[in-house]
């Protein structure tokens, strides 16, 4: 029996690259991705399989194994090469991929069948080449090739998009077989190239079996479990592979300030958060071997408080700080790396965020902040704030203590903010120094002076002299950069929708959902694959509050109201933005010869929810109630009963609440049945002689719809289904492939121009409806939602032919007479969406596409 499938499984053995090891695989490989239909979250996806271990190679303790050294923990693994996605055979000019160029078909020898593809004949300094555009979907590429060619002369050589990853000479005894990545490559192409001088062979090279596949699963292999039988003639290990969710999930996390996240992400050379516990007795780094500060006993550790005027408020991004308000000091006690005053030499940028210094409430001028430099003219600097006047300064002091002022600022920020000072040298030869108390990209002070620059070599101290306030004073988040300006993060501005989003220091304030979701990934280096977002389409989310990584890329992901799931082709990440879900067409499953068992629906009330309030943190709520219909929140039968469920969403307004409490009760009261399960088997005739049906097949994933169609009359309800996930088991014999799912009609909102139609609330059969085909029925309609409209195919070709669902069958209108209850429908077609039978008086007549408005 020929094989029907290909797959390869690879690790990565560290500077190895990427190691096939297919040969060594026992059996079927299991994959499980994406989401469960019961649940919105994400699980960690799997894949299972077995390998051979009698050579002892995939033993990482065995010093004789192959793979000694280079297999561990956490090694990554990916199933690639699988397919057939697309394959060209060049058995005949029918081609499966687009190809251009002067190669041909060719008889002359062929590694399968009777064809393959041949350069063309070319003179010296010539080239001859095919492209061949990849498939949409194809992740993976592999090939036979042969060349009779003079070697080390002239060439085959491989190219995805312009890039050579393959040469090839001389005169093959053998079909060769290789691989390639082609991950987010448009054109391959193979290209022939003679030198300027003599030829050896039939001066040609061929290709064969050209087969484009996809990768099914990326993840690591946490453990690599021994197993034998009893008498030791057989050795194998079972490795269960993991998405990265798996190791995102692992462990107690810590919950970490919006600043002290984006401070970290930064790349600080120095970092004390002042974050530390209440009964804390010093300061802690956050970089590890680094030093803590001193910290004054009578120190206590208190919440930043909001700032509040009567058009905003703002939420600083921190954890309780320490409150230097009693005079409490902070201080270097033991010597910093070298390394810090060499990287520093050329540029520094030092922050520290602080309040509380208005005049009338400190003691004396507040030394905030002090380092030393001992390499520059300047040995020692200040940031001061002083008692006298709402000024800030910037000294600096000699070898000789003389004291300069370099900068100062007039009318300061006495509000919780940070303070960063930055020194690098000038064009000139001389020593540019910018003082930024705003958060803007734009220095609030700068000057140049003649002179140079010294690395900072330590000498931290907060508060130096002991200034006291009766008004709270928190400092905290002293870092230091060898950057010439204070890191893009820490600074507000306009996002790329043109509004103004708060930084770290005011929590984020105002960020869209996905905004947030990249720049969550990215200070956690989690790569994250997400499409941009219409700027109507976008969510913005309130102030990012102290949380886990997982805790905050969750919160964004409600808000939006999308899916996150694992991706398939990288350790990394996707999100499936809301409004990607929206009337998509969906593949095709046909009911014979196409879909496996089991299919089976579950007509249930698990997932009703019609009684919807959603908050918002720190703001307003809004609720909305289901009261018509099927699924309503009323006694049955005009009803289902009161389903409850609450929302809290990290929103930056109340406006949209009532909108999203709506949508929630849309897509809790969906009057179908759902079939959480549909499987399909790749090796059955009808999927065959279907390699089109395949591929498209091999391209969904998590959030894609899927459609079984010829469903009989008798099966119940509709069958289009939102894939959340699935699993596979793939050998080179057998593909299976269960999809999990959800209701897809939910997701089909209203649009200009679209099918949807504007819905009928309340009308009704008015005469009963027999299971033959009928040419028309009457309808009732309710005072308040009024006639439907009235004409056919050629007064009102634009309402005409109108799909009307009667009960739960779909029945075409051609034209609608009468203006007073009850009207008449004229039926052109009865069953268009299979299901025919009689319907008594006040069956639920309604368009069969009512339209939804979407979120």
């Amino acid at each position: 029996m020929s094989k029907l499938f290909t797959y390869g499984v690879e690790v990565h053995l560290g500077v190895l690259g990427w190691v096939d090891i297919t040969e060594d695989v026992r059996g079927a490989v299991t994959i499980t991705r994406g989401h469960t239909s019961e649940g919105n979250q994400a699980d960690p996806g799997r894949c299972s399989l077995r390998l051979d271990n009698r050579s002892g190679d995939y033993s990482p303790r065995n010093p004789a194994g192959q793979w000694y050294g280079y297999l561990g923990r956490n090694t990554p693994l990916r199933v690639t090469r699988a397919g057939p996605l697309v394959t060209e055979d060049f058995e005949d000019t029918s081609y499966a991929v687009s190809i251009s160029g002067t190669w041909a078909r060719d008889n002359s020898r062929s590694q399968s069948g009777s064809w393959s593809f041949r350069s063309a004949n070319i003179g010296d300094d010539q080239t001859s080449d095919a492209v061949v555009t990849v498939p949409a979907g194809a992740t993976s590429m592999s090939l036979w090739w042969w060349t009779d060619s003079e070697e080390d002369f002239d060439y085959l050589h491989v190219l995805l998009d312009g890039d050579e990853f393959f040469v090839a000479s001389g005169q093959s005894v053998s079909w060769a077989q290789e691989t390639f990545d082609v991950t987010g490559i448009s054109t391959v192409t193979f290209r022939y190239v003679k030198d300027g001088s003599a030829s050896d062979g039939a001066d040609a090279v061929w290709i064969d079996s050209l087969t484009f596949g996809s990768t099914r699963f990326y993840g690591e292999v946490p453990a690599w479990p021994p197993s034998w039988s009893l008498d030791g003639a057989d050795r194998y290990v079972d490795v269960e592979a993991a998405g990265i969710l798996r190791r995102l999930g692992q462990g107690t996390a810590p919950a970490k300030s919006a600043l002290r996240r984006t401070i970290e992400a930064s790349g600080p050379l120095l970092y004390w958060p002042v974050e530390d516990g209440v009964a804390s007795g010093q300061v802690a780094s956050a970089i590890g071997g680094h030093p803590p500060l001193a910290l004054d006993a009578s120190t206590e550790f208190k919440a930043v408080e909001d700032f509040q005027d009567p058009f905003d408020t703002i939420r600083f991004g921190t954890s309780a700080l320490a409150d230097l308000s009693t005079g409490g000091v902070m201080s270097q006690t033991a010597p910093l790396p070298a390394t810090i005053e060499t990287a520093t030499a050329t540029g520094w940028t030092v922050c520290v965020a602080g309040g509380g210094f208005d005049p009338a409430n400190i003691s004396g001028d507040v030394d905030l902040l002090e380092w030393d430099t001992p390499g520059g003219t300047y040995v020692k600097w200040r940031l001061r704030y002083l008692s006298s006047t709402t000024r800030v300064q910037v000294l600096g002091y000699d070898s000789a203590g003389t004291q300069l002022l370099l900068l100062e600022k007039i009318g300061v920020n006495l509000d919780f903010g940070q303070r960063m000072v930055s020194a690098y040298p000038s064009g000139g030869g001389g020593v540019t120094i910018d003082l930024n108390e705003t958060a803007s990209d734009v220095p609030d002070e700068t000057a140049t002076y003649a002179a140079t620059l010294g690395g900072i070599s330590g000498g931290i101290r907060v508060n130096r002299s002991g200034a006291t306030s009766t008004e709270p004073m928190p400092v905290g988040h002293i870092a230091v950069w060898a950057t010439n300006a204070p890191p893009p993060q820490l600074i507000s501005a306009d996002d790329s929708y043109g509004q103004l989003v708060y930084s770290a220091w005011a929590s984020w304030f105002n960020e869209t959902a996905t905004d947030r979701m990249a720049r969550l990934c990215a200070e956690e280096n989690v790569p994250l694959s997400l499409e941009t977002v219409d700027a109507d389409s976008v969510q913005r989310m309130g102030w990012q509050p102290v949380g886990t990584f997982g805790k905050l890329l969750d919160e964004s992901v409600q808000a939006d109201g999308g899916y996150l799931y694992e991706s398939r082709d990288a350790l990394g990440l996707t999100y499936r933005h809301r409004t990607s879900l929206y009337n998509q067409t969906p593949v095709s499953i046909a009911y014979t010869g196409q879909l496996s068992p089991p299919f089976e629906p579950v007509d249930d009330a698990d997932s009703v929810r019609n009684d919807v309030t959603v908050s918002r943190t720190n703001g307003s709520s809004a609720r909305v109630v289901k009261e018509t219909g099927p699924l309503a929140a009323v006694v049955p039968p005009d009803g289902v009963g009161v389903y409850q469920t609450s929302v809290e969403l990290n929103l930056a307004d109340d406006t949209a609440l009532a909108d999203i409490a709506g949508w929630q009760v849309h897509l809790g009261t969906v009057d179908e049945p759902r079939y959480p399960a549909l499987s399909v088997q790749l090796a059955a005739p009808g999927w065959q002689a279907d390699p089109a049906g395949i591929a498209a097949l091999l391209g969904v994933d998590t959030g894609d719809v899927l459609d079984v169609t010829g469903v009989p009359e008798w099966a119940a309800g509709e069958v289009r289904t939102l894939a959340t996930g699935y699993t596979e088991v793939i050998s080179e014999y057998l593909w299976l492939i269960t999809f999990a799912g959800a209701p897809a009609s939910p997701w089909d909102v209203a649009e200009a121009d679209g099918d949807p139609r504007v819905a009928a609330d309340g009308s009704t059969v008015g005469v009963a409806i027999g299971s033959t085909t009928s040419t028309s029925f009457e309808f009732t309609f309710t005072a308040e939602n009024g006639a439907w409209v009235t004409g056919d195919t050629v007064s009102n070709p634009t309402d005409f032919p109108m799909l009307v669902r009667v009960g739960s069958e779909v029945v075409e209108v051609s034209g609608i007479s009468r203006t007073t209850s009850p009207q008449l429908a004229a039926v052109s077609a009865r069953g268009v969406n299979g299901v025919r039978r009689a319907w008594p008086v006040g069956t639920p007549v309604d368009v069969a596409e009512p339209a939804i408005v979407g979120l």
